[in-house]
């Protein structure tokens, strides 16, 4: 019980540390944007930026940021019943409960792709110019 309180504990640190490294190697919001250098006088005389962003975009990107997240999610518990296997060391219990623990991602992997799916299909029917829902 100690060595899977451990791993529980050893995935966590790791999680944490690769969370800092993505804030910290985020873009800085500094004082030099595209209105200051001229930036976005070249947009616009190129002919970009100058239709807004539709709300179903807006929610087409936000449902594919989450079923990533949650995609990568499964992908470690995946990765942590492959750890809790590999140290079993035979006991039966301790291998059940790691392939319950893969089987249960896979479904959840499953069902994030059939989500995907079925969202890529709803958001892709709306914004559809010529036969969308919201562009009869």
């Amino acid at each position: 019980m100690a060595k899977l309180a451990r791993i529980q504990t050893i995935l966590l640190s790791a999680l944490m540390i690769l969370s800092a490294f993505s804030v910290a190697l985020s873009p800085a919001h500094a004082q030099i944007n595209a209105e200051n250098t001229g930036l976005a006088d070249s947009a616009r005389s190129a002919g970009y930026g100058e239709s807004p962003v539709s709300l179903p975009d807006v929610i087409g990107r936000i449902i594919s940021i989450l079923i990533g997240l949650i995609g990568l999610i499964l992908f470690l518990f995946i990765l942590y019943g492959g750890i809790m296997w590999m140290i079993a060391r035979g006991d039966s219990t301790k291998v059940e409960k790691a392939q319950g623990i893969i089987y249960n991602a896979v479904i959840g992997v499953v069902v994030v792709l059939a989500a995907y799916a079925i969202a890529n299909f709803v958001i892709g029917q709306f914004t559809k110019p010529e036969t969308g829902l919201l562009n009869p």
